[in-house]
């Protein structure tokens, strides 16, 4: 079974992306803020 699924905006685009975390392997994904980037979990 997949992972959590992790939601992330980007401000430039404005548009929302769905990514889930494999086995093992978690993927970090930011919300990226003048260029900062905060993690959403």
């Amino acid at each position: 079974m997949l992972g959590h699924p992790y939601v992330f905006l980007h401000k430039k685009t404005a548009a929302f992306q769905l990514t889930f975390s494999l086995d093992n392997s978690n993927i970090d994904l930011f919300c990226y803020e003048n260029n900062s980037g905060r993690p959403l979990q």
